[in-house]
């Protein structure tokens, strides 16, 4: 069993008698938060009460403390409304500051043991699991898993200020499945922002502080000035009477992730009803995506009616999986969102709440494979020229043409349209003989194999085909918190490939290398430049 007392009350390490300690670098004694617990309080005759974990919320104080019954450590969050109650003497016991504040206290303490009971019953490996709660000082504590990291606005700040769409992406899908897993519940988080979006040191994104949000059910004018993040607040939770629901939630994130990509935090969605001067988050960070950045808009609108309704709707828009790749024609190029760095309009009345589809970044293969074709057709050009050269010299026989087939079109003539194979002459293979009987009428017409539209036939690109509706589990799962066309890594027998995340015929994003392999030609659509 550990020696509680030579505990370092900042990381629970045992520090023997050394005056600092050599994990974190804390003293033993140093000067606590006025406001929190006395180091070493035991509560609920089990839990040794170490360092304040965050900054204390208007809500309670989470602490770091020592489970002397399973010898390990945990977090536990003290219920402890601030404009409302404050500490006896003894600096433990919590004391309502006056009657009026009695009923506000009473009711949200009930309704924070209420959603702590239901909130255990959770198990998402991106929620904080809950392991009990127990009453006591006048108040009420919860006790959660804890794990080594820190919240996400500190690893924006030591990243530079902002992250990468593709690192961003990485941190908020698997925070939105939490999210659906208790929406499904019939509940809201209501306090989404950076500082409860919490990153442990295995890289594993937690959605933080369900009870202080559900405090907010309380339904009075106090609880919401204390309750509300500006900047994150989508703007019914400003109005006791506002319609709730996820897309509260969903307005959070949007503007959460706005935060992670910028740096900079959204104006309030108060300041934005009067006038929505919010500039898009490309036009702070030009490499995002424009699909991305009208995601973002789209979940941050300020009526409710505009964002999108549920979290899988707001995945679909923001990873671009609502909408599928063409499998008849590609984009035009002139739409290619590789080719421009797009920016999106300032003005309200110009910005578009659609999604716009990106076509699938261009390889180099299409352009090699044009100009293999390219040399192909010379090589058949001249050859076909030096035959013909040949047959006028010896003088064998004249061909004599069907005069129904077709007119033979100039070499810079282009047809703007897609060929089927259903218009492709089929020629049998007595047609590719190049050696002719002896015993061919000359005086009836001879169909030959169709030369000058083997000379003249524009050249193709061909169009991936459609991608398999399954793909082995480990490309589905380097793919798994992703959007269309993001890098993806995965081992092989053959070591480590890199591919780009595609969309399969079930809507499921798998990663594949960076050409998928195409079907034999003949099955091949083109299209005509």
């Amino acid at each position: 069993m550990t020696n509680t007392e030579t505990l370092c009350m900042s990381c629970m390490t045992d520090i023997g008698k050394n005056l600092i300690c050599p994990d974190c670098g804390s003293q033993p004694h140093k000067n606590r938060n006025v406001v929190a617990l006395p180091l070493k309080t035991l509560l609920n005759k089990r839990f040794l009460v170490g360092r304040v974990l965050g900054d204390p919320g208007g809500f309670g104080i989470t602490y770091l403390v020592w489970d002397m019954l399973l010898d390990t450590t945990a977090a536990i969050k003290e219920f402890l409304p601030l404009s409302s109650v404050s500490r006896h003497a003894d600096n433990s016991s919590v004391k309502v500051n006056s009657k009026k504040d009695q009923d506000y206290f009473n009711q949200g303490l009930r309704i924070f043991l209420k959603e702590a009971k239901i909130l255990a019953q959770f198990s998402h490996p991106n929620i904080v699991r809950i392991r009990d709660c127990f009453t006591s000082n006048n108040t009420a504590y919860l006790v959660m898993e804890y794990h080594q990291g820190a919240p996400l606005n500190q690893l924006i700040e030591s990243s530079g200020g902002y992250l990468t769409e593709d690192r961003a992406l990485e941190i908020i899908l698997p925070i939105l499945d939490g999210l659906d897993a208790v929406h499904s519940k019939g509940f809201l988080h209501r306090d989404i922002k950076p500082q409860n979006i919490y990153i442990t040191n295995k890289g594993v994104p937690l959605l933080l502080d369900f009870g202080a949000s559900r405090f907010a059910l309380a339904g009075t004018d106090q609880t919401l000035t204390v309750m509300l993040s500006g900047g994150y607040a989508p703007f019914e939770q400003y109005h006791e009477k506002g319609r709730q629901g996820p897309w509260g939630d969903i307005y959070s994130v949007g503007a959460t992730l706005y935060f992670m990509v910028t740096g900079k935090k959204p104006a309030s969605a108060i300041e934005r009803q009067q006038h929505d001067s919010l500039v898009p988050p490309i036009v702070h960070n030009p490499a995002l995506s424009e699909s991305f950045s009208l995601a973002i808009m789209q979940a941050m609108s300020v009526d409710p009616l505009a964002r999108p309704q549920n979290v899988n709707a707001f995945k679909q828009i923001l990873t671009g999986s609502s909408y599928l790749l063409p499998t008849k024609a590609p984009i035009p190029a002139a739409l290619d969102a590789t080719e421009v760095s797009p920016v999106v309009s300032r003005n309200k009345s110009d910005r578009q709440s659609v999604i716009i589809q990106y076509q699938a970044k261009k390889s180099n293969w299409s352009f090699g494979r044009v100009f293999l074709y390219m040399a192909l057709f010379s090589v058949l050009l001249f050859g076909w020229g030096k035959q013909q050269m040949s047959e006028d010299t010896n003088n064998k026989s004249t061909v004599v043409l069907n005069s129904s087939q077709p007119e033979i079109h100039e070499p810079n003539m282009m047809v703007n349209r897609i060929i089927t194979d259903d218009e492709v002459e089929p020629v049998s293979p007595e047609s590719e003989v190049t050696e002719y009987s002896e015993d061919v009428k000359l005086d009836q017409p001879f169909n030959l194999p169709r030369q000058d539209k083997l000379m003249h036939e524009p050249k193709h690109v061909e169009i991936m085909p459609p991608l398999p509706a399954h793909a082995p589990d480990f490309a589905v799962a380097a793919c798994k918190y992703k959007s269309v066309h993001a890098h993806c890594r995965f081992d092989t027998p053959r070591g480590v490939k890199n591919g780009v995340c595609l969309q399969m015929n079930n809507e499921q994003l798998a990663c594949f290398p960076d050409r998928p392999p195409l079907p034999p030609p003949r099955f091949r659509q083109s299209r005509q430049f």
